[in-house]
């Protein structure tokens, strides 16, 4: 039975081409990962910083997904994330917010990538202060650890 209701999910897919030294992705309505390298530095970044104008899955038949493609490089660490990391609330109604999240991820490359998500999950929850979440809370951390154009 149909409730009436439009479903949809929004997804991102990453594809690491060590091989090649390439990262390429499409992105179907959800939030942008950040990513950072390991000892450059620099503060993570989000991998776009413009509208992507790409629909979740299930809101618009046969729309076609763009791929876009990047240089990858060993010491490179993208962040995937669900919008529950970043919209969860402290008890003042403050949201987590990205700049929170990229900051404890900028804090995370100091130690080992299997400790990395743990660390990120429990710094959400002591900000909220509550264990349980209003949204679902996904956290994935992937590195790359040799590219072709290392050797």
């Amino acid at each position: 039975m149909r409730s009436g209701q439009t479903l949809f999910v929004t997804a991102f897919f990453l594809v690491l081409d060590t091989r090649n030294g390439r990262a390429s992705w499409a992105v179907a309505g959800h939030p942008a990962p950040l990513r950072a390298r390991r000892g450059s530095g620099k503060a993570p970044q989000p991998l776009w910083s413009t509208p992507q104008h790409q629909p979740a899955l299930g809101l618009i038949e046969n729309v076609v997904f763009h791929t876009t493609e990047s240089p990858l490089k060993a010491g490179d660490v993208f962040l995937l994330f669900t919008d529950g990391a970043v919209e969860a609330e402290n008890p003042a109604g403050d949201p987590f917010g990205i700049n929170r999240l990229s900051a404890s991820f900028d804090e995370a490359l100091d130690g080992p990538m299997a400790a990395m998500p743990a660390k990120l999950v429990c710094d959400v929850t002591a900000f909220q202060k509550r264990r349980h979440y209003a949204d679902d809370v996904c956290l994935v951390a992937v590195e790359a650890v040799s590219a072709e154009g290392d050797r």
